[in-house]
């Protein structure tokens, strides 16, 4: 059983603004989350793991492991969502503090399936 969500590579959205969407999955199929990504800020070079994507994720559903510990450390604040999987919307905001395209923070929402862009600082 998987203590996390786990990227699902099979399936991802364009919410435009050069952001993309990917959903994580539970050890038992379940979506529970989403990987963010948006393209590294032109002329910086990140890890080629990711192929010159910067990313954040998010997890609106707990998995069974945070179910059945929930005083443990590490636990990650969830998000509302719509249930929409094909035009999601999430709240709050989604901030990366951190992002490794070499400039400090990301901050946007995502509404019917697109990015709104609430002060991002890189190429796109």
């Amino acid at each position: 059983m998987t203590e996390r969500c786990e990227w699902v590579t099979n399936y991802d959205l364009d919410l435009g603004r050069g952001h993309r969407l990917v959903w994580t999955e539970d050890g038992e199929g379940n979506r529970c989350g989403a990987i963010i990504l948006h393209r590294a800020a032109d002329g910086v070079e990140i890890d080629d793991y990711w192929g010159g994507w910067c990313m954040g994720s998010i997890q609106f559903r707990p998995t069974r492991w945070q179910r059945e510990h929930p005083n443990e450390p590490g636990s990650r604040a969830m998000w509302m969502f719509d249930g929409n999987f094909e035009a999601p919307t999430f709240t709050p905001s989604i901030l990366v503090k951190e992002c490794r395209c070499g400039k400090d923070m990301c901050h946007g929402f995502i509404t019917a399936g697109r990015w709104v862009d609430a002060g991002c600082r890189h190429g796109s």
